[in-house]
């Protein structure tokens, strides 16, 4: 007691000098700089200390806004600093931390607009950061970060690059912590990610992770791990995201309570699109707990609810989901309402997917425009599958399709039924026949390799051979370089890699890794995948058999490994075609039998078996006459070709047709 009341008989100089220790230990000790402001402002507001009160209270704002994720305190410091901030007369460092917690009103309430008094100490800030006034590098970077902050949200580009062009000054100097400099690289990552500057964020995450790993900085790396994961569901490339989720889980215990809902959310999100919803839930439950103990704002917890949201509709707990977002919605206005509205619409449709008619059609139709107003492209993100059937239904209904395409290429999505070729895929190839290929609906391929270099297109038919991949890289480089010395194979194969990817114009299609070369399968569709895919399913014979429109790349001499492919194509194709002609005349439907075999034979006109068949749908209509002009074809082309009859089987049915 006598402490505290030693304390609170300090003078206003006193306080003051408190204030600013305080200030010099926050970008180290953040913890125990927010419990110095805050020992100021009991004591401040027990002597009356307006000026007092103004400059903890700003301390303790920006305290809260540096790291934007433990809030408690908030809702004290607020309306103290509302009521003693007395305008823009102090200088210093008190001069600074008053201004640094006016341009962070508008991030940390909102209902505190962006204004005139918020720009003239963003202003003032910017000026003091470009000044010579001696001051700890870690606390410009802190300064710099939270004015980079203010400007973000206004989206002001001029002003970022501006900003940036300061940090990476300050950031090659001296005297910025290693914890400091990670911090700024992981700023840079967000805002040029946030501005699709994909170069620029590929550079920042390099230089971020060299930190974490030079360092041994734990906060850092779950930060970049939550990037990371983010980035890997994006491209839907689930092993990294595994791997990524397993290393949260192991960086969880040396975070903060207040930064571990940013790795919830990312193992939430990545459980969710695994298809694991009840575990996603527990996730969300967690980090919702978490807010709560943080006095996280409302706003800034609706994107955790909207994700829970989503996980409930997946669980078939349609009346909670909705009844959450509603909740939500009854918080928000503007165009923050509108998108609540729409989710909602999104979620009464998304019920419905499996009905049929008009009722159904029409929730959808009414779901799908009002994300489309909004170009809301990213409804349904946990539930990807779901998303694609809604979107399915939506280009089968005319309902804004270019957006739709937007949408699945944005993202990624797939259908249920991967081998439907009329999905907005970004990359089609067919490969029975010449070589095709279209990116977003126009050929890059018509039959002629003209403007395409020679070995990327090799590379290219041979992963189309396969299906898409993966294929090992040293079974491509025998392949494709089979008489280049030993170390300038690999050289050619990367080359002919970057080719195709530049030729495509769509880097990401093509993927390495674990030594493996493949096409992704979620944005390359291809015609002898889908053929394998539907030959192998019940019922769906005639469907596979419509991809067979010649032997694999007609035409084309096709030695090796590409030849056998081929062969093992073509015996697939005559299999799949008896036993659709046996199932025809089985079931009496020998015209269709009839018109199967001939369009047959057009692909492989040497195959005795599709001959015989051809023979046996004519025997079964009575055309004996036809039976045996099939027959003679037959022993021509064979004795012409090859120099042999045909077999006893054939010869057996000749003679039923009266030979």
């Amino acid at each position: 007691m006598r402490a505290l009341a030693v304390t609170r008989d300090a003078t206003p100089a006193r306080r003051g000098a408190r204030v600013r220790s305080a200030w010099a230990r926050l970008p180290a000790e953040e913890s125990a700089a927010r419990e110095a402001f805050a020992r100021v402002l009991d004591d401040a507001e027990a002597a009356g200390d307006a000026a007092g009160c103004a400059l903890a209270a700003a301390g303790l704002l920006v305290a809260i806004a540096i790291e934007f994720a433990d809030f408690r305190g908030l809702s004290r410091a607020l309306p103290a600093f509302l009521q003693h901030d007395a305008g823009p007369d102090a200088d210093g460092i008190d001069g600074l931390l008053l201004d640094l917690a006016r341009l962070s009103l508008p991030l940390l309430d909102g209902g505190q607009p962006f204004c005139a008094a918020s720009e003239a100490a963003a202003e003032r800030v910017h000026h003091w950061l470009r000044s010579d006034t001696p001051v700890d590098a870690d606390a410009r970077m802190l300064a710099l970060k939270l004015l980079l902050d203010y400007r973000g949200q206004q989206l002001d580009l001029g002003r970022i690059e501006q900003l940036i062009a300061i940090g990476h000054e300050l950031a090659a100097g001296s005297g910025v912590s290693p914890a400091w400099l990670g911090r700024w690289w992981l700023l840079v990552l967000q805002n040029r990610e946030w501005f699709g500057d994909a170069a620029g964020t590929a550079q920042a995450l390099q230089q971020a992770q060299h930190l974490a790993q030079r360092y041994m900085l734990p906060r850092l790396r779950f930060e970049l791990a939550c990037v990371e994961m983010s980035a890997a569901l994006k491209t839907a490339d689930l092993p990294q995201a595994d791997r990524l989720f397993r290393e949260i889980d192991a960086l969880r215990p040396a975070i903060r309570p207040g930064r571990l809902p940013h790795g919830l959310r990312a193992q939430a999100l990545y459980l969710a699109i695994r298809g694991d919803f009840g575990a996603a839930l527990q996730r969300i439950d967690l980090l919702l707990a978490l807010c709560v103990d943080m006095e996280v704002p409302p706003r800034d917890v609706g994107p955790y609810q909207v994700l829970r949201a989503d996980c409930l509709l997946a669980l078939g707990r349609h009346g909670e989901s909705l009844a959450l977002l509603q909740e939500q919605a009854e918080a928000q206005q503007g165009a923050q309402r509108a998108l609540f509205d729409a989710r909602m619409a999104v979620h009464r449709a998304a019920a419905v997917l499996d009905e049929p008619g008009e009722a159904a059609d029409a929730l959808c139709h009414e779901a799908l425009q009002a994300v489309a107003g909004l170009r809301y492209s990213r409804f349904l993100r946990p539930l990807p599958l779901m998303a694609a059937r809604l979107v399915e239904r939506g280009l089968r209904l005319g309902v804004a399709p270019d957006f739709l395409r937007d949408v699945v290429h944005e993202r990624r999505l797939v259908p249920a039924d991967r081998t439907r070729e009329d999905w907005p895929w970004r990359v089609r190839v067919k490969a029975f026949g010449p070589l095709q290929v279209w990116r977003d609906g126009l050929p890059l391929v018509a039959g002629n390799s003209a403007k395409a270099q020679r070995k990327p297109l090799e590379l290219l038919r041979l992963l189309a051979a396969h299906g898409g991949g993966p294929l090992a890289v040293s079974l491509v480089v025998d392949e494709l370089w089979p008489s280049l010395d030993l170390d300038a194979p690999r050289a050619s194969f990367e080359m002919a890699v970057s080719r195709l990817r530049k030729w495509l114009d769509l880097p990401e299609a093509v993927r390495v890794a674990d030594d493996a070369v493949s096409l992704d399968p979620n944005l390359v569709w291809i015609d002898v995948a889908a053929f394998e895919t539907l030959a192998a399913r019940d019922g769906e014979a005639q469907a596979a058999l419509a991809l067979y429109r010649s032997p694999l790349l007609a035409a084309e001499p096709l030695r090796g490994l590409m030849h056998t492919v081929r062969t093992r194509l073509a015996m697939a194709h005559e299999s799949l075609v008896q036993m659709q002609l046996e199932r025809l005349l089985a079931s009496g439907a020998a015209d269709a039998a009839l018109r199967t075999a001939r369009q047959a034979l057009v692909h492989d006109p040497m195959s005795e078996p599709l001959h015989r068949a051809l023979m046996r749908a004519h025997l079964h209509l009575g055309e004996r006459a036809e039976v045996l002009q099939a027959y003679r074809r037959l022993r021509a082309l064979l004795a012409d070709r090859l120099g042999i009859e045909p077999t006893a089987q054939t010869d057996a049915l000749a003679r039923q047709a009266g030979l």
